[in-house]
């Protein structure tokens, strides 16, 4: 009698939680803060690895890059790159704990066709805040997405 509900549970998914979720916090995001020429992958760690990105990239006037507790915080990112257009984004949206590593998803957002956009180039950028972890640091290919 028990085999039917333990099948079910198993057909329904339920012997395979989602990976729990890590909670993160925008700390910078927009088309035009760092003029790169090509798409990266963020993670910062500590003082040094921030001092090292400040002198990889340069900003675009402001803003000043915001102070962070690399004993309790870290940073992680998505640098698109160049885009044709100024209304392209990219937004860090999920961060899961996988157990030996974090992945981190993001999409990139473009403009619904329908509407005009602005003819200059944008540098869409999104990096996050989230808790210190020693954890291997994944992230997932970049989802397009179309804003309505």
């Amino acid at each position: 009698m028990l085999r039917l509900p333990l099948a079910l549970a198993l057909c329904l998914g339920f012997n395979n939680p989602s990976p729990p979720v890590v909670p993160f916090t925008p700390l910078l995001a927009g088309p035009h803060y760092l003029r790169d020429t090509v798409p990266e992958k963020v993670v910062i760690r500590n003082k040094k690895e921030e001092k090292v990105f400040l002198e990889k990239h340069s900003f675009a006037g402001e803003p000043d890059f915001p102070v962070v507790d690399y004993e309790k915080k870290m940073v992680l990112g998505v640098i698109l790159g160049p885009q044709r257009t100024g209304a392209i984004r990219v937004e860090i949206n999920k961060i899961e704990d996988l157990g030996n590593k974090i992945l981190v998803s993001s999409i990139r957002w473009l403009p619904n066709p329908k509407r005009f956009v602005t003819d200059d180039i944008g540098y869409p950028v999104s990096l996050v805040l989230v808790e210190q972890s020693p954890k291997t640091i994944e992230f997932a290919p970049t989802v397009d997405k179309v804003r309505e």
